[in-house]
């Protein structure tokens, strides 16, 4: 008796210790949380530019989960811009602190939380510092769905972020975009706007007018063979449909190879940019609200593409993708006097779901790296 006394004097101590050490184990991952959800906060900040703001955010939504019933230690200091390798899955924090180093494209929270034993004080423990780290980083967007019908020459872009100069050929199809590149797109306006469609086939950098595609791919990235839709019946309602559509869901990304339409299209793209800014069709009109699209950026087009060693026919030809770019739909405008008529609007950026990439574009994604 005097034995099993003893021992279950040990189990429960050893008992009410393990119940202590688990629930710092809770404490941690409760902790961790939070600095997951600061810093994915003040990523989005980042992103959107509201770099004066981005720290403040990350303090707010850190202390807004709370541990043990308990607001975590975080301050402004322990949100911290900077720059994560993709090579060597290392953060460096930028010097200064400096929100607005070009090199900045991660932010990292740091917190911590000074967690009470209950059973082990009996035991000396009194409390344990908990704390957690969490890396956030904005990346880019390859392939991804919601891509509007419309594939549009890459130089065009090219053109309006570098109008007079370009390292090398700024027309080059294989000059890739930079992060000052996606940059620049994010900080363009309405002051910006083009024409993304132009009515006078002289204007166009490919033969045919508004180059408008059939969706999916007929020629995938990896050299499966894709089904478009047959005709062009489809284009105009495609320009409007909402992202869950069976229109606007096929997944589309870089090197995929996209089928033209036949002729101009100057009536069902009138008709659908309309349908898309929820006003009547006129020759000219502006949207009440601008609309950011998704749509295709080529830099190659062919009437016999290959890909991953398949090669199929493509009349009248197809379009590789280069990007999958982003522009601000304004309106629609029609000038007779000099030949265009088009959507009007501006390249920019968008936070879209799709498959993660460190290489820039102009479509951006937020994840946690640690």
């Amino acid at each position: 008796m005097i034995l099993v006394m003893f021992l279950m004097i040990a189990f429960i101590g050893v008992a009410a210790i393990s119940l202590d050490f688990g629930r710092m184990y809770l404490y941690r991952t409760q902790i961790h949380l939070a600095t997951d959800v600061g810093a994915l906060a003040a990523m989005q900040r980042f992103m959107r530019n509201d770099k004066t703001t981005a720290d403040d955010s990350g303090v707010v939504y850190t202390q807004s989960h709370l541990v043990e019933g308990n607001v975590p230690n975080v301050a402004p200091a322990n949100v911290e811009p900077g720059n994560w390798n993709f090579n060597t899955l290392t953060f460096t924090p930028a010097p200064g602190g400096d929100w607005f180093n070009a090199n900045n494209n991660s932010v990292r929270v740091s917190a911590t939380y000074e967690a009470g034993f209950t059973f082990g004080r009996f035991f000396g423990f009194t409390t344990r510092m908990r704390s957690a780290q969490s890396v956030a980083v904005v990346g880019s967007v390859g392939p991804t769905h919601c891509v509007k019908p419309w594939a549009v020459p890459y130089q065009m872009m090219l053109q309006q972020i570098y109008p007079s100069s370009a390292p090398g050929n700024p027309y080059d199809p294989n000059y890739n975009l930079t992060p000052a590149d996606v940059n620049t797109l994010t900080n363009y306006t309405a002051s910006n706007a083009i024409f993304l469609k132009v009515g006078n086939p002289a204007q166009s950098v490919a033969p045919g007018a508004f180059y408008s595609v059939r969706e999916p791919p007929l020629l995938y990235a990896n050299g499966t063979i894709g089904n478009p839709w047959p005709s062009g019946s489809n284009y105009r309602p495609a320009i409007s449909a909402p992202c869950d559509d069976p229109l606007s869901s096929h997944v589309i990304g870089p090197g995929d190879w996209l089928q033209s339409d036949q002729g101009n299209s100057a009536g069902p793209t009138k008709q659908g940019t309309a349908d898309l800014c929820g006003v009547p069709p006129s020759n000219n009109f502006v949207c009440p609200t601008p609309i950011p699209i998704k749509m295709a950026m080529w830099a190659n087009y062919h009437t016999d593409p290959t890909a991953n060693g398949v090669t199929v026919n493509c009349p009248p030809r197809c379009f590789q993708v280069k990007y999958i770019g982003v522009f601000v739909v304004t309106g629609y405008q029609t000038n007779p006097a000099q030949g265009n008529e088009g959507v009007t609007g501006y390249f920019s950026t968008l936070s879209s779901a799709g498959g993660f990439s460190s290489i820039p574009s102009p479509l951006k994604k937020i994840v946690l790296v640690q």
